[in-house]
């Protein structure tokens, strides 16, 4: 009996030992060693590393600072990994962060990498050579973008088309381009190697030289340049597209979840798909979502296509007359099918966001100093849009707005522009400010407040804003009306505020265990 316990307890250390050992296989650090070696360009003080581990967007990144040595040397590891990790290198400049020559590259890292980097210079970007454990897929990932890199040329010469014939000519050219560029990049894959997995080696493709994704991205373009007053060059794009390069097959392997290029991919060419469907206006929102949902039976596949319909920030770029009441019926059509917490986290923050639910009142600093509460705009319909100097998406904004829509509002007593900036540092708002570039002065502004900036604001916490510009806007009674995007025209901004300035109708009141709840620290 004894001796059976004592096996029993040897046998059971041994098997804890083993999944131990296997765990501290599994969840392994990466790390990387670089050097520039540059003798004409100046060498940046340090390198940003921001790593995705849900493989999207839209999510916070995870990030690193790796300090750049007098002698060009940096160092930076990214810990316990436990599957592949994508990821991307940028360098700060000036207080903003710029991208410069191979640093806009993505890579994947995978447990256990230890990699060296050597950048020399050359006439173009810099040149990279990776050795070291786990180099051989960053030295592909190279390969597959430096051929992609040659391939681009045609978009403006699709659009400077002026006649079918000429639309039919590029068309055929770029479709054997496509097939050429094609062909190369399954040359590299087959040559690769066994230095490279099975499984990365599918990763890489799903997520680099997306040929197929270029296609849409072609037709998508020319239909909406030389379509107007052309209907034979329409058809042509039409049945142009209908030679897809999408393998349907292929959405059978989960390993695509973790190329978030692929689902963008996935969502322009449906996107285009409704474009083509429809007047060549822009597609419709319920066909370009029904599109997506049918898109594969596979649950986690379609989960995540779905999830990039709605957190995606480019979804609803060339949409039809954006309609929010069509939009939240399509956010409550996908819940059923978003059950990872993933899916739930995103529902629950698309739900904050939908049309009449209660707007999270906040407060922040005005020019003098003071404390201004949004609580003061009751009664009136408000914009409220937070912005950041050196975002160039809220630029793109307020030039939109103060050139085609104030002029329309400006003299409007029931409408108000709230505009927030959420720079960590006062001077630098007041130099935006002055620069005319992000805000106007006849607008209502306001700060976060000193360290606070973006990410740390009680409203940016409640909606879980990660991204600027984030634009709301709210009717007379606080309750949101919909959240824009710079995809908006004119138009449909305007029409979207007159109509919340016209709107008359009672309040609801809403019980209080679901109203939210201001919290300032």
């Amino acid at each position: 009996m004894k001796i059976i316990s004592y096996m029993s307890l040897i046998t059971g250390l041994l098997l804890l030992f083993t999944v131990k050992s296997n765990a501290q296989h599994i969840q392994q650090d990466a790390t990387f060693l670089g050097t520039f070696k540059y003798s004409k360009k100046k060498q940046p003080d340090s390198i940003l590393v921001w790593t995705y581990p849900n493989a999207n967007f839209w999510d916070s990144s995870v990030d690193y600072k790796a300090k750049v040595n007098h002698d060009g040397t940096f160092s930076f590891t990214i810990p316990a990994l436990g599957k592949p990790l994508f990821f991307v290198i940028k360098v700060p400049q000036s207080g903003s962060v710029e991208t410069l020559g191979w640093f806009s590259l993505a890579w994947y890292a995978e447990p256990g990498d230890n990699i060296h980097i050597a950048i020399t210079e050359t006439t173009g970007d810099d040149n990279l050579l990776f050795t070291g454990k786990g180099a051989a897929k960053y030295n592909f990932i190279t390969a597959l973008q430096k051929v992609k890199d040659n391939f681009t040329s045609l978009y403006t010469e699709l659009k400077a088309s002026d006649s079918p014939a000429d639309v039919q000519q590029k068309l055929d050219k770029m479709t054997r381009l496509i097939k050429t560029n094609m062909q190369k990049k399954q040359q590299l894959i087959d040559s690769s190697g066994m230095q490279i997995s099975p499984s990365m080696r599918k990763l890489i493709a799903y997520q680099f030289a997306r040929y197929d994704s270029e296609w849409g991205d072609f037709i998508n373009d020319g239909y909406r340049v030389v379509s107007k007053n052309r209907p034979e060059a329409q058809q042509i794009l039409k049945a142009g597209f209908k030679q897809t390069f999408f393998d349907t097959e292929q959405e059978k392997d989960t390993i695509s979840l973790l190329s978030p290029g692929h689902f963008s991919g996935l969502l322009r060419h449906y996107k285009t798909e409704a474009l083509l469907k429809g007047s060549g206006k822009g597609a419709d929102l319920r066909t370009f979502y029904e599109l997506l949902k049918d898109h594969t039976s596979q649950p986690e596949i379609r989960e995540r296509l779905v999830s990039q319909f709605l957190m995606d920030g480019k979804a609803l770029q060339y949409i039809t007359r954006y309609d929010p009441i069509t939009y939240d019926s399509l956010v409550m059509d996908a819940s059923p099918l978003l059950t990872s917490k993933l899916g739930k986290e995103i529902m629950a923050k698309k739900t904050k966001l939908a049309k009449g639910r209660p707007f999270y009142d906040a407060d922040f600093t005005d020019l003098e100093g003071n404390i201004f509460s949004t609580s003061a705009l009751k009664g009136k319909v408000f914009i409220i849009d937070l912005w950041g100097t050196g975002c160039s998406g809220c630029a793109q904004f307020h030039h939109l707005f103060e050139t085609e829509v104030w002029p329309e509002l400006k003299d409007q007593q029931e409408f108000k522009f709230l505009s927030v900036n959420t720079d960590r540092d006062r001077k630098r708002w007041m130099e935006s400010l002055n620069s005319g570039i992000y805000t106007s002065k006849a607008y209502l502004n306001v700060f976060t407040g000193l360290r606070t900036g973006l990410l740390d604001h009680s409203l940016s916490k409640y909606y879980e804003v990660n991204a600027a510009p984030f634009v709301l806007l709210v009717d007379k009674q606080h309750r949101i009306v919909a959240k824009l995007t710079g995809y908006f025209t004119s138009k449909e901004l305007l029409r979207l505020i007159n109509g919340a300035i016209a709107e008359n109708r009672l309040w609801n009141i809403i019980p209080n265990d679901i109203s939210p709840k201001t919290d300032h620290k």
